[in-house]
């Protein structure tokens, strides 16, 4: 890229601070990607799916630019442990039984927070989730102890890790 006289090319334009863009997904569905900076000046690019009409994704996506625009958009990326932290407590802890949560609490602290505890969320992938699963299965738990806590424990807020169909 040439720059002349300390300026952009012409028919370039530059993004402005807090920018965004909307791109359709089909099947009334819409992304949305949009511009944080954190404490230090960083970017951070953030990505939303919109389900609804393009207007309500346009409108989801001016409502995060002005959050950004104020600094109130949350720029901390969310790491393995702080989401199991608030799906034990907050969806574990009313939703099942005493002992169920002990075991829950129990398999997390052993197996997969040394394992990707401190990893962002949203960078597990299956290979992390199958590797966690080795481990638990090569410490002598059954496979009937995976299946409840591994698909609600896989699940961060893209939905994106499943759990193996061998299990």
């Amino acid at each position: 890229m040439t720059v002349v006289n300390g300026q952009a090319p012409i028919g370039r334009k530059r993004r402005g601070r807090h920018s965004g863009g909307l791109k359709e997904l089909g099947g009334g569905r819409w992304q949305i990607r949009y511009d944080v900076f954190d404490s230090n000046g960083q970017r951070l690019q953030r990505s939303e799916t919109v389900q609804g009409p393009k207007r309500q994704a346009e409108a989801v996506l001016r409502e995060r630019l002005q959050a950004a625009e104020r600094g109130t958009a949350p720029v901390r990326r969310l790491s393995v442990n702080d989401f199991l932290d608030t799906w034990l407590d907050d969806h574990v802890k009313n939703s099942t039984r005493p002992n169920t949560l002990k075991f829950y609490q129990m398999i997390t602290r052993l197996y997969v927070r040394p394992a990707i505890g401190d990893m962002e969320l949203d960078k597990v992938g299956p290979v992390h989730v199958q590797a966690v699963v080795g481990g638990v299965l090569d410490k002598g738990h059954g496979k009937k102890s995976l299946r409840d806590p591994t698909p609600s424990l896989c699940r961060g807020p893209q939905a994106r890790v499943g759990v193996p169909q061998s299990l």
